[in-house]
């Protein structure tokens, strides 16, 4: 489509519908320019992110680091890959549980203990600590990833969910 091959604003202009796509590239492309013109920037974030393995010479064969270009792709499929499973995913399961009033009746029994005051917003941190609701809706906190696209796993590493 050749509103893909316009400068970002103009797409938006021409094609209104594609803004949350162009401004999630931008977003994704500002996101590699900072770790890769600043890695140390990744100090400050409160828990590894995708950007620590695949800034990790060690991680490949070659120990060389990749493209800014191969990183902002890599960026975007595991954004898109991630979003429609995790969705889906997400939906599907919530539809079976909803259909189960017992299951019902236990998430909202924990909630209820644990998150007294609907008004304040809980923290992930407490989030994590229940029990039922990990259970029912947190498959893994981890991905696996071979950084170099091969069939074999000696290279994948286990990392956080960003």
């Amino acid at each position: 489509m050749a509103v893909y091959n316009m400068p970002p604003w103009l797409s938006v202009r021409v094609s209104p519908q594609t803004s949350g796509l162009i401004n999630l590239q931008q977003m994704l492309i500002r996101q590699v320019n900072d770790v890769v013109e600043n890695p140390k920037s990744l100090e400050d974030a409160p828990h590894k992110v995708i950007y620590h393995e695949l800034l990790n010479k060690e991680a490949y064969k070659s120990g060389k680091l990749p493209e800014r270009g191969s990183l902002y792709e890599e960026a975007q499929t595991l954004i898109f890959a991630g979003t429609d499973t995790t969705g889906n995913t997400l939906m599907v399961g919530t539809f079976y549980m909803l259909e189960n009033e017992s299951l019902v009746k236990r998430l909202k029994e924990e909630l209820r203990e644990h998150w007294p005051d609907l008004d304040k917003t809980p923290r992930y941190e407490d989030l994590q600590k229940l029990p039922f609701l990990v259970s029912a809706f947190v498959c893994s906190d981890v991905i696996v990833v071979d950084l170099e696209r091969r069939p074999s796993s000696k290279n994948a590493y286990a990392l956080p969910l960003v």
